[in-house]
């Protein structure tokens, strides 16, 4: 009974094949992968040739490039087309590839959309996930693929595993650089290596601009008080001892003027007592 479906299923596959030439792209594509798809849920890809069949296949090595035989390896190990509304998938059960641990095991899978008439692929190696994606015809913008329930658990969970993964690797290297540059209580100059680090930048201009900023702060902090307060207090502490000063200036030039002037009539008296005869001038006896 399974033969038969088998053969069936195998017959009108063929059928449908070759009349791909005979038919415009576009709906009629969509409309004739339906009818290939269709009939095929349930049964094992690799048992149908589905990735042999030139409607795919001819997309698949379009779309893929460089990726299409590692992608191929890993889809040839899945054992059934599956769907979900519009979407017919398959995905892979493991991957073939030697000395790959279980952690980083690489995964893939195929899906196209029927209401999109859009083929993409989801490739996940070593914990990081790959969406390659047809774009859909006539379409203004760029279209995201649509998954199904399990490849998207698969993209969540290898996004999540990456992002785990880097955060590890970002704490390692940050406790590695703090522990190097002894910045360890320096957790801003630390962020700012790594990023700088990241990010391909210098990590010795990273520290040199962190330390500039730090010394322009602290001096900054350090100034600004004492600058309010001088500014506060500079009339008083100086103004006062220069007004000081010129009041004692004003003072011994007022004495110096006094003396002078008692200097002058001094002289003026002993001018006076010299014009004077001798019997006059001399001293009482």
């Amino acid at each position: 009974m399974r033969f038969t479906k088998f053969a069936l299923v195998a017959v009108f596959s063929f059928v449908l094949t070759a009349c791909v030439t005979s038919l415009v792209v576009g709906n009629a594509q969509s409309k004739l992968m339906w009818a290939m798809l269709k009939p095929l849920v349930g049964f094992d890809p690799n048992e149908v040739n589905l990735f042999e069949q030139p409607m795919i296949k001819n997309r698949m090595v379009k779309l893929l490039g460089p990726h299409y035989d590692t992608t191929m390896k890993l889809l040839r190990t899945a054992n059934e087309i599956q769907q979900e509304g519009a979407l017919f998938y398959v995905v892979s059960r493991y991957t073939p590839l030697p000395g790959i641990a279980k952690q980083t095991a690489e995964k893939a899978g195929f899906v196209w959309n029927a209401d999109t008439n859009q083929m993409a692929v989801m490739l996940v190696t070593g914990g990081a996930p790959t969406v390659i994606a047809e774009q859909v015809e006539n379409a203004r913008m760029a279209i995201m693929p649509s998954w199904p329930t399990e490849l998207q658990a698969v993209i969540d969970g290898a996004e999540s595993t990456q992002k785990a993964l880097q955060d590890a690797v970002v704490d390692k290297t940050t406790e590695m650089v703090g522990e190097t540059l002894g910045l360890e209580g320096d957790q801003p100059l630390l962020e700012q290596v790594i990023e700088s680090g990241l990010n391909g930048e210098s990590v010795g201009d990273a520290v040199q601009e962190h330390i500039q900023q730090s010394s322009d702060k602290i001096i900054e902090d350090t100034i600004a008080p004492a600058r309010e307060t001088l500014e506060q207090h500079v009339p008083e502490a100086v103004t006062k001892p220069l007004q000081d000063i010129e009041d004692t200036r004003d003072a011994i030039s007022e004495k110096m003027e006094q003396e002078t002037g008692q200097f002058e009539q001094m002289e003026d008296l002993i001018k006076e007592w010299e014009k004077l005869p001798p019997e006059e001038n001399a001293p009482d006896q």
